[in-house]
């Protein structure tokens, strides 16, 4: 007999509940409202190649910045328009999830994924570790504070979305998981209604510095929240993929609930309705703003240049005195203002002259001060350089990518600056002194310095987390417990050890995971790229970091010592770099440089294996069943309108190589991504490839690349950014999952196409994939969400328990079992499209809910799994 307890509805068997939705996570494709006139200045075709000419020859005169474009620039290749422009890729990935979800005919019969249930792995936080003096977890953006409780902040992260701590830090809890985009740099609440919350998306950090940094993660607009952040929806302003739109900062009116400011590259934009309609209120890029304390009509904002004030809460403008540049650049400046003494206003404004230093001493373009409430400026001082990070004499500044100040708002005459440090002004900041404890008592790179108005505690957001400061910057303590926003490259397993992970992250190193807590050991220093154990040597390990810089550990990654120093503005090597061991002998290395270099002595020695025409910049790889034939590939001419991938094998080890991408079938014209081999058989070789061509995203060829498929089938029109071989001898065969900007996809040759495979995966850029055999299990690296763990693909599971833990609002979901389904779970909210599937009995026990008004869609139907 068929079972159902249902308490929710009219629900029978095979029937569809389909229940009005306020707004879906999935949402509509995005468009620009008419009430919102948007300025034309973004609205041209900027392309890759003008960019990478301009970025050549600023760094002919200064390296200043040269790490941040690097790291801009790996990102953005794989996200560029067919034609090589630069495109809102955050605005293409949520139009892509939308339509996929909604459209795509797979899921009207075979449902987002059979099975894999994704779960956080780590970090939850990072331990410092003598080979590297810091921890670190992510970047925060900046705080968002509730008007009259102290200890609930939320904090908006680069690449993890909006977070939420109900006790000033000590854990914290994600509230936009199920929302496709996981980039944003403000936040807001409402003083009247706490639950009412405004997100602002997008990654401005870059800031401008150069007339080629016109790329960043773009914005989609402001998203809005009516129940402290459990579910959202767009505002009226929505940005679509040809709106390159930089954004900094996002503000409430204290006196006028219903009126925000959104600080972007395309001017200051305001709304006076909660956020329905949004007009254009200062034209040309603003990053910050500044109400004076007691009279929010008094507004002050900046841009590179010039300070500007209203007394009317933006209605009209008033220019105040100009900032003079320093050798004719220009730079971002910080405004604060200090509750304790309302008529003053702080400003610091960068560059340092970096480029044509004047003297011997750095100058930056000045500490200024009004004591009228923005009506002059007085010059305080230029000096020491308080943009650098703690010599004051370092010609040495990235205030265009971290800068942020606040004033004491107790005492007006003391101010902090952060920038790569903080340093702290006294006496109005005539004296300075730098608050050392870089990278051991705080993380470098500080984004925001914000005081919450109800108990003077300061919060530090940076590229490592959350700090805070309650005696204003005397003392600090690391306030990021379970802030899970790591910003992963790359992830690989141990082949011995199923808790052991290596996994790389930008700002923070390479992280180690050596046991199954959520503590992951900080092993190396910088961006950490690329990690790899050795296939039979269970101690031997690889990790490097950017630009090609190899390590070496012979305890499993305990320790490292540098077997290829990095080579410094160089294309002979790449921002991540490959590497490939020999399975059959633990003293030959292969790195991928231009050319290919190779060691026979564990990397106390390499040469060159081959010609410095042949490249491994983008794929180097191999397997235990034939480890001499080898692969090899790299994008010509990656940043100009017409591409060519110049693929290459070897079935020597490297002392020959064939070029491939000739062959038949293969997408030489397409931005290949990474490279999977079938690990009991060399022959079949997988490539994934990036950016926005809707038909090329996975090609296979069984034959060692003379012949090549097009096996994208229905894959969504996102960047596929890794890709995986199951080893599962060959039942079935072509068992392949893709990291996506979207998420994970899984498909076998016994399939009728890829299915979604990423129940319980926040939406957020999966940039790598590993497997596990000895857990059974694959692991994912994202962009902002640390990493996740799943098991492995079955066609199905006899028994599921559902519940609110494992089965979130706001996300879709496909749960297949062929005996029963328990469920106390709740289908609700913007994105909420699940399915139960079983061939035997279905419980929907109390607990359960569908909720009518919140338009989510659940089927429960009685079929066989597959």
């Amino acid at each position: 007999m068929k079972v159902f307890n249902v308490i929710i509805g009219l629900l029978f068997l095979g029937c569809l509940v389909q229940v009005e939705q306020l707004w879906s996570q999935t949402g509509p494709a995005i468009s620009t409202p008419k009430e919102f006139a948007k300025p034309n200045n973004n609205n041209s075709p900027v392309y890759m190649s003008d960019i990478a000419d301009d970025a050549n020859r600023y760094f002919q005169k200064s390296t200043s910045g040269y790490k941040q474009y690097k790291r801009m620039e790996h990102y953005a290749m794989s996200r560029l328009g067919q034609d090589g422009r630069i495109v809102n890729s955050e605005a293409l990935n949520y139009n892509a999830y939308t339509n996929y979800i909604k459209s795509n005919p797979m899921l009207q019969s075979r449902g987002i994924a059979h099975n894999g249930h994704w779960s956080f792995m780590g970090p939850y936080e990072t331990y410092p570790h003598p080979s590297a003096a810091g921890g670190g977890i992510g970047r925060v953006n900046r705080f968002g504070f509730h008007p009259t409780d102290p200890n609930i902040i939320f904090a908006a992260t680069a690449g993890g979305g909006l977070w939420k701590t109900l006790d000033k830090g000590l854990y914290w809890e994600p509230l936009s998981d199920g929302i496709p985009v996981m980039n944003t740099t403000g936040v807001a609440i409402d003083f009247m209604d706490p639950g009412i919350l405004y997100l602002l998306s997008g990654d401005g950090a870059l800031g401008s510095f150069s007339s080629f940094n016109e790329f960043s993660r773009f914005s989609v607009g402001v998203f809005k929240s009516y129940d402290g952040g459990n579910l959202w929806q767009p505002t009226g302003l929505t940005f679509d993929e040809n709106d390159l739109i930089k954004t900094y900062n996002l503000y409430i009116n204290p006196e006028d609930r219903l009126t925000l400011y959104a600080c972007t590259s395309i001017g200051l934009l305001r709304t006076q309705d909660g956020g329905e309609t949004w007009d254009t209120i200062k034209s040309n890029v603003i990053y910050e703003l500044e109400f004076k304390p007691g009279n929010a009509n008094r507004i002050y904002c900046v841009n590179d240049t010039y300070v500007y004030v209203s007394t009317n809460g933006g209605d009209t403008w008033i220019d105040s005195t100009a900032i003079p540049p320093v050798d004719g650049s220009y730079g971002r400046m910080s405004i604060s203002t200090c509750i304790g003494n309302p008529n003053l206003v702080y400003l610091i404004a960068s560059p340092v002259d970096t480029l044509i230093p004047s003297d011997t001493l750095p100058d930056h373009r000045g500490l200024w001060l009004s004591t009228n409430s923005g009506i002059d400026f007085t010059l305080i001082t230029t000096r020491p350089n308080i943009l650098a990070s703690e010599d004051g004499n370092e010609f040495k500044s990235q205030a265009w990518y971290d800068f942020a100040s606040e004033c004491n708002p107790i005492d007006g005459s003391e101010i902090l600056v952060g920038a790569i440090g903080i340093w702290k002004g006294t006496e109005s900041g005539s004296n300075w002194a730098h608050i050392n404890g870089i990278n051991s008592i705080y993380h470098a790179d500080i984004q925001t310095l914000q005081v919450n108005p109800l108990d003077n505690t300061l919060y530090v957001g940076n590229d490592g987390g959350v700090f805070i400061s309650e005696d204003f910057g005397e003392t600090f303590e690391f306030r990021s417990g379970f802030l899970a926003i790591t910003q992963y490259y790359k992830v690989a397993t141990s082949p011995f050890f199923t808790d052991y992970t290596l996994a790389g992250a930008q700002d923070n190193g390479v992280h180690l995971r050596d046991d199954i807590e959520t503590l992951h050991d900080h092993v190396l220093f910088g961006d950490g790229m690329e990690s790899l154990f050795h296939p039979t040597a269970n101690s031997l390990v690889l990790s490097s970091v950017q630009e090609g810089e190899i390590h070496i550990s012979h305890d499993t990654g305990h320790t490292f010592d540098v077997i290829m120093p990095p080579i410094k503005n160089n294309d002979s090597t790449e921002w991540t770099t490959p590497m490939a061991f020999d399975a059959n002998d633990q003293f030959t290395i292969y790195l991928g440089y231009r050319p290919i270099m190779k060691s026979t002595d564990q990397g106390a020695t390499f040469f060159a294996t081959s010609n410095d025409t042949i490249s491994g910049h983008i794929i180097l790889v191999n397997n235990s069943s034939y480890p001499g034939r080898l692969y090899a590939g790299d994008c010509k001419d990656c940043d100009e309108v017409s591409i060519t991938f110049e693929m290459y094998r070897s079935l020597n080890y490297g002392a020959t190589w064939q070029r491939i991408d000739m062959n038949l079938g293969f997408p030489s014209t397409s931005f290949v991504t990474s490279a999977a081999l079938n690990p009991d058989d060399s022959l079949e070789i997988w490539i994934a490839c990036g950016r926005y061509e809707a038909t090329n995203k996975v090609y296979r060829s069984m034959d060692s690349g003379n012949t090549w498929s097009n096996a994208t089938g229905s894959l969504p029109n996102v960047p596929v950014n890794g890709i995986v071989f199951e080893d599962n001898n060959g039942s079935p065969g072509g068992a392949v999952y893709v990291a996506t900007d979207i998420g994970v996809f899984y498909r076998n040759d016994d399939l009728v196409d890829w299915i979604y495979f990423s129940n319980d995966l926040p939406r957020v850029e999966v940039t790598d994939l590993d497997i596990d055999y000895n857990g059974g299990l694959i692991r994912a690296s994202t962009y902002g969400r640390g990493l996740w763990e799943s098991e492995l693909y079955t066609s199905c599971q006899p028994t599921l328990s559902l519940n609110t833990s494992n089965q979130q609002i706001g996300h879709s979901f496909v749960h297949h079992a062929s005996q029963q389904i328990f469920s106390t779970a709740q289908v609700d909210g913007y994105g909420s499209r699940v399915e139960y599937a079983c061939e035997g009995e279905i419980y929907l026990t109390e607990g359960f809910r569908a909720t009518a008004q919140k338009k989510a869609t659940f089927k429960a139907l009685l079929k066989p799994c597959d």
